[in-house]
């Protein structure tokens, strides 16, 4: 069986989506298979996919009828390895053992793995603000996620193929936290925090600059709260989010 599936969904940017593509194609001791999950309206993906004439990347198109979400679903239906990651087209792994290092804590006997992130804007790197003894807490505590993303993006998770759920395409802004934690959910995480996946942010296209975060937030806030499992936990840190997230749109609005 193949070791990982790297599922990258993409829209355009094929300079971006490139960069993705070489880092899995980079690593080293493990068996990998390449998906890319294509909603784009021309053949730049394509034909990017085609130049690098790998047996082991897969080129699916798919037909966007909804939000971005769903090719992120339509993306996993193709993975066959053990192991799934799904990395977006901004996003890349920074060393060529990322993958080695991940299947050594799943032998061990970790049921999830999170790596950490480095967030670059504009070619400078942001800061972190969780740390390693906060992160670690949350991700044993999945709930408190609502409140914080102290993952990043989907790129920092790999779980066994088995374990992976849909994600939720009634949610935008909170699509991510809620698919961690019906993952984390009565699951043994194993964290590294010298492992990082490098996102890029400020491109254009970018979709959390796209996005109406207020009125998303109090959309998808509805939707968690009507779903069986949420608890007083989760709607407390939701409410927490929601502060957090208007006091910034207070100071911003405010300069």
């Amino acid at each position: 069986m193949i070791d990982f599936s790297v599922v990258i969904p993409t829209y355009k940017h094929p300079e971006l989506a490139r960069k993705a593509i070489a880092s899995v194609l980079e690593q080293q001791g493990v068996t990998v298979q390449i998906i890319i999950s294509d909603d784009s309206d021309n053949d730049e993906i394509a034909s990017l996919c085609s130049s690098f004439s790998r047996t082991n990347l897969l080129y699916r198109h798919h037909e966007k009828g909804g939000n971005a979400v769903g090719n992120w679903n339509y993306g996993l239906r193709f993975a066959e390895g053990k192991y799934i990651i799904l990395m977006h087209h901004d996003e890349c792994f920074e060393s060529k053992n990322h993958l080695e290092r991940l299947k050594k804590e799943f032998d061990a006997g970790a049921d999830v793995v999170i790596s950490n992130v480095k967030v670059r804007l504009n070619g400078k790197e942001k800061r972190h603000f969780f740390p390693e003894i906060v992160k670690s807490f949350m991700l044993r505590c999945p709930s408190t996620l609502f409140a914080f993303n102290a993952i990043g993006p989907c790129a920092c998770v790999a779980f066994a193929r088995g374990a992976v759920p849909r994600f939720n395409e009634r949610l935008s802004w909170l699509v991510d936290v809620e698919w961690y934690f019906r993952c984390l959910s009565h699951q043994k995480p194993a964290y590294l925090n010298d492992l990082y996946i490098v996102s890029q942010h400020g491109h254009q296209g970018q979709i959390t600059q796209e996005i109406n975060i207020l009125q998303a937030l109090k959309k998808d806030k509805k939707t968690v709260c009507e779903l069986s499992y949420c608890t007083a936990a989760i709607k407390a840190a939701l409410f927490l989010n929601q502060t957090i997230q208007s006091l910034k749109c207070f100071r911003h609005e405010n300069r």
